[in-house]
């Protein structure tokens, strides 16, 4: 890890997501591409709104990179859809892949 990557953990594990929002594009000290090489073996992720676009080619990446994956949907029946989508694609790693019912604009969800 190069740059404020490496000491944004010491601060608050909660601000990783944050960095590339506020820090400008040329100033990532990483590309995209570089992500492909990265190992998430043992991380875990908790991805809302995974039953379809965004949500779901993230958790769909975080999986081919080995992260155990909880998709975080409303709808039942496409959670279990997507998480099926995942499972059965060809760079699928094998890493859990856990479908959470949860709606959350509810607290009570």
């Amino acid at each position: 890890q190069t740059g404020i990557f490496r000491h944004v953990p010491l601060l608050h594990p909660s601000l990783i997501g944050l960095i590339p929002a506020v820090t400008p594009k040329d100033q990532w000290q990483y590309t995209f591409e570089q992500f492909h090489d990265v190992d998430l073996r043992g991380q875990n992720a908790l991805i809302t709104g995974a039953n379809s676009g965004l949500g779901f080619s993230v958790a769909k990446l975080l999986s081919e990179r080995g992260a155990a994956v909880t998709l975080g949907c409303r709808n039942p029946q496409r959670c279990f859809q997507a998480c099926d989508a995942i499972r059965t694609d060809a760079n699928y790693s094998g890493a859990p892949i856990t479908p959470l019912m949860m709606d959350v604009s509810s607290l009570r969800s």
